[in-house]
């Protein structure tokens, strides 16, 4: 499927639209090696760096990057990744100069004007209440999704899609992602290695919707819309 295919889904219901686009789409940052007849069992404890059994911790998703056997996280707590060489077992945290996670975000729950837009859950240590009325919204909370792509990493995160370098964690880019209302999340992601497309989905939104990156110049290049059983098309 080539990217041109975005420029003609004017016909196609959004959903259908997205399956379409990505059909290559498998992440390219997790191993399809299965050894269905393996044993899990513990080795080893790992500190992690600002987490201790006296902190309520927050991490959202994981990834390995197969080709250098590292483990990422997005870590709320610590508003990073944080991560793990495999080969040796030795921890690490990416929180680079130019990145701002938006860590743990509360809102005042109330079950009869936003039922749906908040998800009670554990908080945070930036949270000085988060029980009683205060809840963690995870729409506005982030790091969020996590995502290998070539050299990169590309973690969702509170209106934008951060781009760092997977070796040492610098900034490559920040891309905007706007919602209404704004404040929400840009949260799983989704690589195809084949058409060189990123999509990342914005759940929260009062429309939910996808963003579709090229990944070569890193520049959005759609947005599909799920705003109604037939679809907006594209911009792209």
């Amino acid at each position: 499927m080539q990217k041109r295919y975005l420029k003609y889904a004017a016909g196609v219901s959004a959903a259908v639209s997205a399956a379409l686009i990505l059909v290559n789409c498998s992440g390219g940052s997790v191993d399809d090696q299965h050894t269905p007849d393996a044993i899990s069992q513990a080795q080893s404890t790992l500190a992690v760096t600002g987490i201790s059994s006296t902190v309520v911790f927050l991490f959202d998703l994981g990834v390995v990057d197969p080709a250098t056997h590292m483990y990422y996280v997005t870590d709320r707590t610590n508003k990073a990744i944080t991560g793990i060489n495999l080969t040796n077992n030795t921890g690490f945290q990416f929180k680079p100069a130019g990145v701002a996670f938006a860590g743990c975000n509360s809102t005042s729950f109330n079950p009869v004007t936003n039922p749906l837009t908040v998800t009670p859950m554990p908080g945070c240590t930036n949270i000085v209440t988060p029980a009683g009325t205060q809840v963690v919204n995870n729409d506005a909370s982030g790091p969020d999704g996590l995502d290998v792509v070539g050299p990169n990493l590309y973690a969702g995160d509170v209106n934008a899609l951060w781009i760092l370098d997977k070796g040492t964690g610098a900034l490559v880019k920040k891309i905007a992602i706007p919602s209404n209302p704004m404040g929400l999340r840009a949260d799983e992601g989704c690589f195809d290695k084949f058409n060189n497309l990123y999509a990342i989905a914005t759940p929260g939104d009062n429309n939910p919707f996808m963003t579709i990156i090229d990944t070569v110049t890193q520049l959005i290049v759609a947005k599909v819309v799920m705003d109604q059983p037939v679809g907006t098309p594209s911009g792209g």
